[in-house]
Formats: structure tokens, C-alpha cells, sequence
């Protein structure tokens, strides 16, 4: 017989009326029918008798009648009910054996059939863990593939963040070892199209960065050419400058050497003061003693050689000096007409050179 069997059970027909066996309760209460019938005998004998309990026969009366009613009447109904319980107490062991020897005769085939329907349904719940445990190790090998595939696309993007701050040369080297990835379709699956779409944008990425790169490379060395060109030239500037400045103290010295052996020349030929004089020469201002004018020829004064004032020197160059530091820079060769000081006006070029290198020499001395 399988699972899937059915018994078939003959039809049961009810019991006749007069084959049917009396309940339990009938039959426990028809035990207590006689001593109904009893009991009900003895009220109804002993309900209207009145003891005189004053007398001994009556009170003798009265306690017979009391023992009338307890042992035939309460106590015998009492009995009834200790017999009839144990006689039940028996019953329900007697029933509890036969019931258990009933139950044994279907029992086992209850049994057999319980048991195949628990292995079927071991069997379904066993089939539906089985079939959860691969749908959740299908989901978790799915996700593994798909995290994978991402992280491949990121591996694919981040090319160009790894290649900020290389070198155009590095950058060269990147854009080949890309250029040699191949998007194959069996690998990346659905994710082929996205693979490729971001593989050309990091391509591209790269060569827009590489052209970016190359050209501030060369910025950078345009900058530094031209950094060291001016650092050269402001060195050749300033060697010039440092030999000029040299040549011009050189030309200051000499200069200034020509006048004191002028001055010194002046003074030895300049006729010597009274004393009185001398006194008054001693209490004035120190100041270097001009050289004697050359007297012009009285002859012909138009036969001269040209001459300029020290006012017009003055116009000349646009701001005042003084005759003395004229004479201090060597210019010793003077004219007095009437009772003016006139220098050659040939001597010009070479007096602005002098007063040139005479302000070189004191803006480098303060």
C-alpha cells in the first residue's frame, strides 16, 4: 500500500435500539435505584413521628429510629457509592487494558503509514533547505561575480587619477600599458559595453593629460632657459657695471690725485700773505685754495680761445656746482676776464665726464 492508497472501510449501521448497551452513567446511576427507593422509604416512614424523648421508651425509640435512617438509609447510600467507585476505579484499569489492545490492532499500520508520510515530508523539507542553500550560494557567487566586474570598471577609471603628478615620459609608458588592454566580451559579460565605454574615456583621459603634461614640460624648461639667459646676462650686466665702476674710482682717483698735486703746485707758487692777513685767512672757513687765474692776453682778446662761466656750466647740466669743485676735478686751466673765472669751453665733454664719474663714485661710496 502506498501513500497515495486509500482504505476502504465497510459501512457501519447503527446499533438496534435493543442491542444498544446502556451508558456508563445508566449503569452507575441505576446502582443507587434500589437505595433511592429505600431511603425515600425510610423518610417517608420516620417524617411525622414524634419521639418523647422525656422517657426512656421514648428516647429508645427515638435512637432506633436515628439508626433506622443512618444504616439503611445515609450510610447504605454511602456504601453504595464506595462500592460503585471502586467497582469504576476497576473499570477504568479493565478499560485502559482493553482500549490499549484495541489500539495495537491499528496501531501499527497508523504506524507505517505515519512514517512514510514523515519521510516524505523529511524529504520535501530536506529537497526546499537544498534548493535554499544553492539559491543562496547561486546569490552570493552572483554578487562575488558582479563585485568583480565593478571592480574592474573602477580599476579601469582609476588609471587617470593614478597618473596625476607623473612625469610626460611615465604617462607615455601608462598610455601604452592601456592601449594593450582588450575588453573581452566573455569576460566582462553584460558589463562588456559599460567596460568598453569607460576604457576609451580613460584612454582619452590619459592623452588630454599626456598633451597637458608634455606641453607644461616644456613651459617649465622655456621658463628655466629663460631664468638662466637673465641670470647670465644680469652677471655680464653686472661685470660691466662692476668694470665700470671700477674704471670710473680708477678715473676719481686719478683725478682726484691731478688736483691735490695741482693744489699743492698752486700753493707753493701763490705769494706768501702778511702776517695780518694770514691771521685773518686762519680765523676763516678752511676751503682749497683756487689756483691763480691765467691773465688773457690784453692784446686781442677776440683772438682767445672760447671760454664758459661757471653760470654757464650751471645751465647747462641743470642743477649747481661750485668753481672749486670744478677746479677739484682738475680743470685748472682758467681765464679771468674782467673779474670773472671762465674755463676752456673745449674742456666740456671731458668736464661732464669727470663730474659722471664723480657721482658714480659717491653713490657707491654711501
Amino acid at each position: 500500500m502506498t501513500m497515495n492508497d486509500t482504505l476502504e472501510f465497510p459501512p457501519i449501521e447503527a446499533p438496534s435500539a435493543a442491542l444498544a448497551p446502556a451508558s456508563i452513567k445508566s449503569a452507575v446511576l441505576a446502582q443507587f435505584a434500589d437505595a433511592e427507593r429505600t431511603v425515600t422509604a425510610l423518610a417517608d416512614k420516620y417524617r411525622r413521628v414524634a419521639y418523647d424523648c422525656t422517657t426512656t421508651k421514648g428516647m429508645a425509640a427515638a435512637k432506633a429510629a436515628r439508626m433506622d435512617l443512618r444504616e439503611n438509609g445515609r450510610y447504605a447510600v454511602q456504601r453504595a457509592e464506595s462500592r460503585v467507585k471502586t467497582e469504576v476505579n476497576d473499570l477504568k484499569r479493565v478499560m485502559a487494558d482493553e482500549v490499549a489492545r484495541i489500539v495495537e490492532i491499528v496501531r501499527p499500520v497508523e504506524d507505517a503509514i505515519d512514517q512514510q508520510i514523515k519521510a516524505r515530508e523529511e524529504q520535501v523539507a530536506a529537497e526546499k533547505a537544498e534548493r535554499e542553500r544553492q539559491a543562496a550560494e547561486a546569490a552570493r557567487l552572483e554578487a562575488e561575480r558582479r563585485q568583480r566586474l565593478e571592480d574592474g570598471i573602477t580599476t579601469l577609471e582609476g588609471y587617470v587619477t593614478k597618473a596625476k603628478g607623473w612625469t610626460a615620459a611615465k604617462m607615455a609608458e601608462g598610455i601604452a600599458f592601456v592601449d594593450r588592454i582588450v575588453i573581452e566580451p566573455a569576460h566582462w559579460q553584460e558589463y562588456t559595453e559599460r567596460a568598453a565605454v569607460t576604457l576609451a574615456k580613460t584612454r582619452e583621459t590619459l592623452r588630454e593629460m599626456h598633451a597637458a603634461q608634455v606641453k607644461a614640460e616644456a613651459d617649465v624648461a622655456e621658463l628655466e632657459a629663460l631664468r638662466r639667459e637673465k641670470a647670465e646676462r644680469e652677471a655680464r650686466e653686472r661685470a660691466v657695471r662692476e668694470a665700470e665702476l671700477a674704471a670710473a674710482r680708477a678715473e676719481s682717483d686719478r683725478l682726484e690725485r691731478l688736483a691735490e698735486e695741482n693744489r699743492k703746485a698752486m700753493a707753493a707758487a701763490a705769494p706768501k700773505a702778511p702776517d695780518s692777513e694770514m691771521t685773518a685767512a686762519r680765523s676763516l672757513p678752511k676751503t682749497e685754495p683756487a689756483p691763480p687765474p691765467v691773465e688773457a692776453p690784453a692784446a686781442d682778446p677776440a683772438a682767445l680761445e672760447p671760454t664758459i662761466t661757471i653760470g654757464d656750466i650751471n645751465t647747462r647740466l641743470g642743477f649747481l656746482v661750485t668753481a672749486d669743485l670744478v677746479i677739484g676735478l682738475g680743470f685748472v686751466r682758467q681765464v679771468r676776464i674782467g673779474r670773472g673765472v671762465h674755463f676752456l669751453a673745449s674742456e666740456w665733454p671731458r668736464l661732464c665726464d669727470a663730474l659722471t664719474a664723480h657721482i658714480k663714485a659717491k653713490r657707491e661710496a654711501y
